[in-house]
């Protein structure tokens, strides 16, 4: 749910590089899909910096790398023309990630490939990221993609990236691959099967993001966060039990990410003293898919709609505050009008805060793209009505009046014909949007500078008073000494 398309829009270059082999290249990251995929940028570009070179914006880059993303049809598309685009502009274009990983050589990338305007990577090792480097310095083209043979490790889980796109967090993948074999899914092919990263290493990456004064929140990562451990005969509370104490003697906050429902409906107790300690978000994204578990089935996901359901029902009985995000794919083959129907009434039912409806995409070589197809039409009416069954269910009135400690995360455009200023973004504690109206007058520029002034910017923690709540966020003013 974390869709990242835009290119980073910044300039930086270490004054003391580790070499200088790329010193007079200028590139631009293109990351697209999921928080892995951002932790996974985030190390590429420390790398390219690290050997010279310059982040610079899109327009002004020699070299365009795209992280791709192939967990739909469109993502995939979007990667490809991003390639395309790139390279008629006059990009040198890397495409990596998840696309060029699972699926074999397209005719339009092939093109580029056969014109020397574009390298074809995967999910890159360190090893084969040193490769990609001297390539890109000796303009040495492939003749085929470079791609990860066997799955292990991408990059040490240890190192700290030089370079956060989001500023105050570290996205710390806790694994890699998942235990799963959905049957419409490419993730496996991608990122391969589970693989828990060694407690001794995570834990220097947590010391390592808790000692940096600019991060404040930690963002735990993975194709199914929580798994963590279940390839090994574990579970999370051994990794939790080990870098919480870290965790708790500094006021940072962990978000924990995307987790399947199947790797801790027999958790539960541990997750519901997770998700309690005060320096966890009181978030988790649980993708449902389907509220018909002769769907589920067909899906091949790895518990039925009943346990889904009490899982989500003892989270919210001892946690009231918990918003749970959740996933729905309407129109999978097979589907019945009854299935559908079994679905909006889990939606209805569960009241999730945050949903993400999706129309089923064949993936290519998956088992779901073999089966006979649900007319387009069909599964248009349907993933309309889930969004607005979902839409209806949103409740954020309950927030208006309450005050809340927020960590400032983003600085927002002003937007002329808003009358507030509402020019900062924050998260709640259980991590839903907040907008900071603030009382400084001017252009963006001015604003900025008035409230840096007083220590309102970028990581500065704020209690703010909600005063509106709409679909999409919350809106608050900073609380007054006297208040």
């Amino acid at each position: 749910m974390d869709d990242i398309e835009d290119p980073i829009n910044q300039v930086v270059k270490l004054e003391h590089p580790v070499s200088t082999e790329l010193e007079n290249l200028k590139f631009n990251m293109i990351t697209m899909g999921c928080a892995h995929n951002q932790a996974d940028s985030d190390q590429i570009v420390s790398k390219f910096l690290k050997s010279g070179a310059t982040l610079v914006p899109y327009d002004q880059a020699d070299l365009i790398y795209i992280n791709s993303c192939t967990v739909k049809t469109p993502s995939q598309e979007k990667a490809i023309y991003q390639s395309t685009h790139a390279a008629e502009n006059g990009k040198l274009v890397v495409l990596g990630g998840c696309v060029p990983q699972s699926m074999r050589l397209e005719a339009r990338v092939a093109k580029l490939l056969a014109e020397q305007k574009l390298f074809i990577v995967g999910v890159l090792d360190d090893a084969q990221l040193q490769v990609l480097l001297s390539l890109i310095k000796n303009r040495s083209f492939q003749s085929a993609p470079l791609v990860t043979p066997a799955f292990k490790t991408r990059h040490d889980p240890s190192e700290f990236p030089v370079f956060h796109s989001t500023k105050i967090a570290d996205v710390i993948p806790l694994s890699q691959g998942c235990l799963g074999s959905c049957t419409y899914c490419k993730t496996v092919q991608s990122r391969g099967r589970l693989v828990s990263y060694p407690i001794e290493q995570l834990k220097s990456r947590f010391e390592q993001a808790l000692s940096n004064a600019t991060i404040q929140e930690l963002w735990l990562t993975g194709e199914d966060t929580l798994a963590w451990g279940l390839d090994q005969n574990s579970g999370f509370s051994e990794l939790f039990d080990a870098v919480m104490p870290l965790v708790e003697q500094t006021s940072k906050m962990v978000r924990v990410g995307m987790t399947d429902p199947e790797s801790v409906i027999n958790q539960q107790e541990q997750l519901i003293k997770l998700l309690k300690h005060k320096n966890i978000y009181k978030f988790l994204h649980l993708p449902v898919q389907s509220g018909s578990t002769n769907v589920l089935k067909q899906m091949k996901r790895r518990y039925t709609y009943e346990e889904f359901e009490g899982l989500i029902k003892n989270l919210m009985e001892q946690i009231p505050e918990l918003v749970i995000a959740t996933d729905v794919i309407v129109g999978f083959p097979g589907e019945t009008e009854e299935d559908h129907q079994l679905t909006i009434k889990c939606l209805k039912d569960l009241k999730f805060q945050i949903v993400n409806v999706t129309q089923f995409y064949p993936r290519e070589n998956t088992i779901a793209a073999k089966m006979e197809q649900i007319d387009p039409q069909i599964k248009k009416r349907r993933s309309l009505e889930a969004a607005t069954e979902a839409v209806a269910n949103f409740n954020r009135q309950q927030y208006i009046g309450q005050k809340m400690d927020v960590i400032v995360s983003e600085v927002l455009e002003l937007k002329p014909e808003m009358a507030e200023q509402r020019i900062f973004g924050a998260k709640s504690y259980n991590y839903l949007s907040v907008l900071i109206q603030v009382k400084e007058k001017g252009t963006h520029e001015e604003i900025l500078k008035q409230c840096e002034a007083r220590n309102l910017k970028i990581g500065a923690r704020v209690q703010v008073k909600i005063i509106a709540a709409t679909r999409v966020c919350l809106v608050g003013v900073e609380v007054e000494q006297n208040e």
